[in-house]
């Protein structure tokens, strides 16, 4: 069932204080997945990250890799267990892994780290659309916003992995949300892997809509707060799957993992509905996310003690 609307308001409300044990649990909690680590002094020396002595992130590990790669599958299958019967379905049962071509891959120059791999061991859907409007297709991936900034000696730009279908929206280009790229100004919306140096971990991810939501007053974070601004009718394109305030660990973005489990919840509930495409619906079912019946299925529940989200 979706989140009850008034049990996520009575919630939300709250002000939380954690238990000293809650906190040390959470850290532990990171320590064992291995999110961050103790490292020698002389690294923190020559990263000047003494303040953190003797801890570093981790931004990357199999264990990371494994659990987005695990969460994009499970998604994939509850949608395809969902879609109607046809030949042509039937046909394509096989399961490929990679979701692009090994050529097109080498061709992109990315960097061997979390993209790269998680690129080439998720399972290759029989559908077009991942979630509403959004297009999980090979041919992005070799047409990518920031490519010319791609290399497979530095570090990576946003890496755009679904893009709302150009086909159904209107005005898909929109203002540039990664300033540090100030030679595009505008480029397609859909959802971003984060560029290395506004992150911690290197699945962090943000959803760029093609429109703005917030301005109803209902469009929440996972620390409750509302985006947008009612009184002024102002809206957000960036602010849907964001964490807002988090009192345990540094300010982050929510990891790909979150984003794919909220969507298998979305499906498995019946939220979302399924067609022979995939997830159906079209873009504007995300302005669902702003309304008084449904926002509370749209934000990513807050994590404490390394717990599921």
């Amino acid at each position: 069932m979706s989140p009850s609307i008034h049990d996520a308001e009575e919630i939300f409300e709250q002000k939380v204080w954690y238990p000293l044990e809650t906190a040390l649990e959470f850290w532990l909690g990171q320590i064992r997945k291995g999110k961050i680590a103790a490292a020698p002094k002389a690294i923190h020396k020559k990263s000047g990250n003494e303040r953190y002595d003797p801890w570093e992130f981790i931004p990357y590990s199999k264990s990371m890799l494994q659990e987005n790669v695990e969460a994009f599958n499970r998604l994939v299958e509850t949608i395809e267990t969902r879609m109607p019967s046809t030949a042509e379905h039937a046909e394509a049962e096989q399961v490929v892994h990679g979701l692009v071509e090994e050529s097109i891959l080498q061709s992109m120059s990315l960097p061997h780290n979390f993209t790269y791999d998680f690129l080439r061991q998720a399972r290759r859907p029989h559908f077009r659309n991942i979630a509403p409007g959004l297009e999980v297709t090979t041919s992005i991936f070799s047409d990518q916003p920031f490519g010319s900034y791609l290399s497979s000696t530095s570090d990576r730009p946003p890496i755009l992995l679904f893009p709302f279908n150009p086909n159904t929206v209107i005005g898909e280009e929109i203002d540039n949300r990664f300033p540090e790229f100030d030679g595009i100004k505008t480029y397609t919306p859909g959802l971003y892997l984060l560029p290395h140096w506004v992150t911690t971990a290197e699945d962090e991810c943000r959803l760029i809509l093609p429109f703005g939501i917030g301005a109803n007053g209902y469009a929440r974070r996972t620390d409750g707060s509302k985006f947008g601004n009612r009184e002024d009718g102002e809206d957000s394109h960036v602010d849907l799957y964001r964490p807002g305030y988090q009192p345990l660990e540094e300010p982050h973005d929510h990891s790909l993992v979150d984003v794919l489990k909220s969507w298998t919840g979305m499906v498995e509930r019946g939220d979302w509905q399924i067609d022979e495409n995939g997830v159906a619906g079209g873009m504007d079912v995300w302005r669902e996310a702003d309304s008084k019946e449904k926002w509370a299925a749209y934000v990513i529940p807050r994590a404490v003690q390394g717990v599921e989200r």
